[in-house]
């Protein structure tokens, strides 16, 4: 997915080779083709940008086979305030972590981790206080 340039998050995938998604989970499996050109109509949250990516969907990708024919995780939802699924970074100060890890107040987002994803601040907090005094 990375060679497609697929943003992890943001792009929200509309449509499989000129078909619209709908609410059936099921649509996505259906139209996607083991071996077949594949047209991925994108929609990027953050720049609100749409595109098309072209892939053929294969196994022996050389990832492991469970990740499916695309090497992608999907999750099936809507991109409807999708906005509000994260937590905005407002201020970051001198010398902290944020600050080493290079965070910039107000132009960055933190979705989740692979595990989870940040809903509000209180996803947030349940997960850093996994690891406090630690």
């Amino acid at each position: 997915s990375s060679s497609l340039g697929v943003v992890p998050y943001f792009d929200i995938l509309t449509h499989v080779s000129g078909q619209k998604l709908t609410e059936n989970e099921g649509d996505i499996v259906n139209l996607i083709k083991e071996n077949e050109v594949t047209v991925l109509g994108l929609f990027n949250y953050a720049s609100r940008q749409a595109r098309n990516v072209e892939v053929i969907p294969r196994r022996g990708w050389g990832g492991d086979d469970h990740h499916g024919l695309l090497g992608l995780l999907i999750r099936h939802g809507t991109y409807h305030n999708a906005d509000l699924q994260c937590v905005h970074i407002l201020e970051v100060y001198p010398g902290s972590p944020a600050a080493t890890a290079g965070l910039q107040p107000f132009d960055d987002y933190m979705l989740g981790t692979s595990r989870i994803v940040f809903k509000g601040y209180e996803e947030l907090d349940h997960f850093l206080n996994q690891f406090d005094n630690k």
